[in-house]
């Protein structure tokens, strides 16, 4: 990777991180078009893969590693289901809350991002997966674009273009999935057990 094309990674980064987890939103309000799904899902991996080396500040991306990353997600838009969007969603937000000690601004961003990632799965997501009455479809139009313009001061938030090694706790992230996964399976639990709405069961599990 060329001096020119690392430098400009670098001082994009939280661009990149936008643009990518914008595609992805726009890519799940559009699920009932495939094509358009699809498309948008493709831009989103070619943005992560673009994400990817200035998130691991390993700028040397090695012909392997880009193979199976390409590999991956080959087989990730052959065989697009429901279910494995919310998968990737559960590994992207393990990687952007491994990020949460980023220095500086970086920290507010991946935090934004987050906060999206977080709130598209437990509120959009988790009730379409299991068919359960969340939001009517304005409100869910309403909220997705809200999400999105959320999203926008990443675009304006200044790269630390420094080339050393940052932090990266996976651990938290890990656990951080093990509570949302907790959280969105509770929910759909109580309202299959007890007939009350998802929204409802949501409200009550975090208030507990």
């Amino acid at each position: 990777m060329s001096f020119l094309s690392e430098k400009l990674l670098l001082g994009n980064e939280h661009r990149l991180l936008g643009l990518m987890m914008v595609s992805l939103i726009a890519a799940i309000s559009f699920s009932d078009n495939i094509n358009i799904s699809r498309s948008l899902l493709i831009t989103h991996f070619g943005l992560f893969l673009m994400w990817q080396p200035v998130y691991k500040r390993e700028m040397d991306f090695s012909l392997v590693k880009l193979m199976v990353l390409l590999g991956l997600i080959s087989i990730f838009l052959v065989w697009l289901n429901v279910w494995l969007i919310p998968f990737w969603m559960l590994l992207l937000l393990s990687l952007l809350t491994g990020r949460i000690f980023s220095q500086g601004m970086g920290r507010v961003a991946y935090g934004i991002a987050v906060i999206v990632l977080f709130l598209q799965l437990t509120l959009i997501t988790t009730p379409a997966l299991f068919g359960l009455h969340g939001f009517s479809a304005a409100v869910i139009a309403f909220l997705q674009l809200l999400l999105i313009m959320m999203l926008v001061p990443l675009f304006f938030i200044r790269s630390e273009e420094y080339r050393h090694a940052t932090h990266v706790d996976f651990i938290r992230g890990f656990l951080i999935v093990i509570l949302t996964t907790f959280l969105c399976m509770g929910s759909v639990l109580v309202t299959f057990t007890t007939n009350i709405p998802y929204i409802q069961s949501l409200a009550s599990k975090e208030m507990s």
